[in-house]
């Protein structure tokens, strides 16, 4: 009898470590060093500790983000954790996600370390992508404003780069990537109130924004002097056809970056 209860507690043990599942997911294996990536680390039973790769080849510009799922079939109790981030390659080749881990029932998961092929930027030249970054592009945007674009040495001027979202859209979250250096400049910060949102209208259409970035420039020499672009990431949401039980549009949430012109300054 002993015997039988002893191999009935293997039976289930092994029964129970084998419904366990712990996978790490890409949304792609080929990238531009412009681009981002999705990953999705994918569970079937709620975890004790989540420990995430330290995605040392890359930036993370969004996450993590956790969306749980559970539902009954006949009587059957289903449930469904990822957790998502978005990155950003730090550089060219191929790069390593390493392995994540997972503790549960008692046992410690690890996922399959994945290999990204990172090459140069990605022109868009799908018509399915290209239609979707028009779509963004013309609802989210970034622009730089200079209180004036010709100065005396020893004069100061302001700098002022600012995000557009349109109405139907949203942005849950933006990570400032590239920041130009103002070469030719002493540059301050000016202390902004990010959280304020405000309103402009642009070709008729009421547009929100916030101020990201704000810096005071004193030129340091005489000519033209360029300031370099400023990138930025950016976490939106666009509606999709699709509504939910409530009768309000799903939104689909793209990263993408933004980066504003370049700016040409006469010092006199």
């Amino acid at each position: 009898m002993k015997k039988s209860a002893v191999l009935l507690a293997i039976f289930l043990s092994s029964f129970t470590f084998a419904q366990v599942k712990f996978e790490a997911e890409v949304a792609k294996k080929r990238m531009g060093i412009n681009e981002r990536l999705r990953v999705d680390f994918i569970m079937n039973k709620e975890e004790d500790q989540f420990a995430a790769p330290d995605f040392e080849d890359f930036i993370i510009v969004d996450g993590p983000n956790q969306n749980i799922h559970t539902s009954w079939v006949r009587g059957k109790k289903t449930y469904t954790k990822t957790i998502t981030y978005y990155l950003a390659p730090r550089k060219k080749g191929t790069l390593k996600i390493e392995e994540a881990s997972a503790d549960i029932d008692d046992a410690t998961y690890t996922t399959k370390p994945i290999l990204i092929k990172v090459g140069e930027k990605d022109r868009f030249t799908g018509k399915e992508k290209d239609s979707i970054t028009s779509i963004i592009n013309s609802n989210i945007y970034v622009v730089t404003e200079v209180s004036k674009n010709e100065v005396a040495l020893g004069d100061s001027l302001t700098i002022t780069y600012k995000l557009y979202v349109s109405p139907e859209f949203g942005v849950s979250n933006y990570k400032e990537m590239e920041i130009p250096q103002f070469e030719g400049f002493n540059s301050e910060s000016i202390k902004e109130d990010r959280a304020v949102i405000q309103k402009k209208m642009v070709n008729d259409k009421e547009f929100r924004f916030i101020v990201f970035r704000e810096m005071r420039l004193i030129p340091k020499q005489k000519g033209q002097i360029e300031i370099d672009s400023f990138e930025i990431s950016v976490s939106a949401e666009m509606p999709t056809p699709r509504r939910d039980i409530f009768g309000s549009k799903v939104m689909q949430k793209e990263v993408r970056s933004f980066q504003t012109d370049n700016i040409i300054i006469n010092v006199l």
